[in-house]
């Protein structure tokens, strides 16, 4: 397990995060104007959901824990570990949608308290939605209780059976609606969502099966291993960010980001291992934190215009620069009231 553990944090992966929040935030930012060209960001989701389902197998096999407590631990962990930055971007955003868009959270409070506890069950109407990235933060944790019971009941033979179920799953999508941006709308508790997020789970975990039994099989060498990396990255590139999207392509695209996770396990790049260990530390926070505020940031870049009053290449590098200093700003809020907390708890302590 020495091979996973040292993979697992792999910074090739960490690029691939950036690359792919890019991809939501622009994606969302096409509904300023009709003449962005931002097509299929949404699939980046997906990928999401494959890395977590790599982490969620490592986790598993890692504490050899199959028990029911292991279970509730685990997805205990996992919530606090989301919430914590998800509420302070639902207060902003719900602040903003008060103030310039007349939402009334009082007429929908029962509805509103859920969408901030992340509990997607009778969830708000999408149209009235504070802060849409809570559906990916909900179904995350529905989903990943789901697999862990699934690693609880089929110990053997896991790479098959999620294989076979996410081909099966992606298949029902395709099937269903053509395309893959499927998102609760309401009665999400049986929202076809769910299916796309178990799927990106289930791709995940088969990863971490593969990588673990083809570790140091790989013959091909470090040369020709980042050729077909630069290959499906501009490929992927293209349906992320350019492509029209809505189609079979969704799903060509993520056995791409599928294929491209795969091999940033076995290739290197040197110049990523002189960047700070800290300076990832931020990254890795920054990255969804961004994803939690970028869409309130593209409201009101909408509210204003303001791609319809600049250039949309200036437009779009000013809009991402926004979205990364005030998700700076952001993870600075969240880390001092943890510290406050600390400080609140240690008193508490003191005075015992």
């Amino acid at each position: 397990m020495q091979y996973i553990k040292s993979v697992v944090r792999k910074r090739e992966i960490e690029v691939l995060r950036i690359w792919c929040t890019i991809a939501v935030c622009l994606h969302h930012l096409r509904s300023c104007s009709d003449a962005l060209p931002y097509g299929g960001g949404y699939i980046a989701v997906d990928f999401f959901f494959i890395v977590s389902g790599f982490y969620l197998r490592k986790y598993f096999v890692s504490r050899n824990d199959s028990s029911d407590n292991g279970v509730c631990k685990y997805i205990c962990k996992r919530y606090v570990r989301l919430i914590k930055d998800y509420i302070p971007a639902f207060i902003f955003a719900l602040i903003i949608n008060v103030i310039y868009f007349d939402y009334n959270p009082i007429s929908n409070l029962s509805l509103y308290i859920k969408e901030g506890l992340m509990i997607e069950i009778g969830c708000v109407d999408s149209t009235l939605r504070i802060n849409p990235p809570d559906w990916y933060c909900g179904y995350l944790i529905m989903s990943s209780l789901f697999m862990y019971v699934i690693f609880i009941f089929f110990k053997k033979r896991v790479f098959i059976y999620n294989a076979v179920l996410a081909i099966l799953m992606y298949f029902i999508l395709w099937a269903e609606f053509g395309y893959i941006n499927v998102f609760p709308l309401r009665s999400c508790l049986i929202s076809f969502a769910i299916v796309r997020a178990i799927a990106g789970q289930m791709t995940g975990v088969c990863l971490y099966e593969l990588i673990t039994w083809s570790n140091g099989k790989s013959t091909l060498s470090q040369s020709r291993l980042r050729i077909l990396a630069g290959v499906l990255f501009i490929g992927a590139s293209y349906m992320l960010f350019w492509d029209s999207a809505y189609g079979t392509s969704d799903f060509v695209c993520i056995i791409m980001l599928a294929l491209l996770f795969y091999i940033s396990q076995f290739i290197h790049f040197d110049l990523l291992t002189r960047i700070d260990f800290k300076v990832w530390k931020v990254v890795e926070e920054l990255t969804y934190v961004m994803f939690l505020n970028h869409y309130i940031i593209v409201k009101m870049f909408r509210y204003y215009s303001v791609v319809e009053y600049i250039d949309w290449k200036v437009a779009s590098l000013l809009y991402l620069f926004v979205v990364v200093v005030f998700s700076f700003i952001m993870l600075q809020v969240r880390r001092n009231i943890e510290k406050l907390f600390l400080r609140i708890r240690s008193c508490y302590s003191n005075k015992k």
